[in-house]
């Protein structure tokens, strides 16, 4: 028996691709973001492919991404929780801007410094976050994939060790998202007993250290 509620978002689906206006490369794939130049590590992005008459949404992340995330949780569960708020949204002003001779329009808002608690709890929390970041972590991010059916596409969590460096590598990414959509392959195996943990978090360090510097040397045009 047809789920009826599963039915109806495959057809939403099939019409919102009909009325979806983005561009696809010779590929088949759209890329909703620019492969950074010089870098080395690839960490997550977004793609867009069609697959039996709906738009799907690939939303892709790399194994050190989940770890490095980890990280970050385990940065403020260390830290503890923050002070009381200091009001420094609700004390913001309004910055004003002319609007012909006699009329004026708010065009943002200039919030005043945060509180000495506040500028030395996230202070102690960046100390913190480095650390952990230094030393890693006992974690392991394993390859995953979760699908979901939306009302404009079906959406595709995947987290798999793939480095996304050029348009080619996209195509890579999205040929294995449509082999697994359509059970022609599992994550384990093309990616048998996969894991990312401390060891690869220690050894990626001077590449990361490398595209800090690549990103800065790109933003500066140097």
């Amino acid at each position: 028996m047809k789920n009826r509620h599963l039915e109806k978002l495959r057809a939403q689906c099939r019409l919102a691709l009909k009325r979806d206006r983005r561009s696809f490369d010779e590929g088949g794939v759209h890329a909703r973001h620019v492969v950074e130049p010089g870098a080395t590590l690839s960490w997550w992005s977004d793609f867009a492919f069609v697959l039996n008459g709906r738009l799907i949404t690939l939303w892709w992340e790399h194994p050190r991404m989940k770890y490095s995330d980890e990280i970050a949780e385990c940065a403020w569960r260390e830290s503890g929780p923050a002070p009381p708020e200091d009001g420094w949204l609700e004390n913001a002003t309004p910055i004003m801007r002319a609007v012909g001779k006699s009329r004026k329009k708010c065009v943002g808002h200039r919030s005043p410094a945060r509180s000495d608690a506040w500028r030395q709890y996230f202070d102690h929390h960046n100390a913190i976050e480095d650390r952990i970041r230094a030393d890693g972590i006992d974690f392991e991010a394993r390859p995953s994939l979760q699908v979901q059916t939306l009302r404009w596409c079906v959406g595709v969590d995947i987290c798999v060790p793939i480095e996304i460096r050029s348009s080619e590598d996209a195509r890579a990414l999205v040929s294995l998202a449509r082999r697994l959509l359509k059970r022609e392959t599992t994550l384990e195996s093309e990616f048998p007993g996969y894991r990312y943990g401390r060891e690869n978090w220690l050894a990626e360090a001077g590449l990361r250290s490398g595209d800090v510097i690549a990103r800065k040397i790109n933003s500066t045009g140097m």
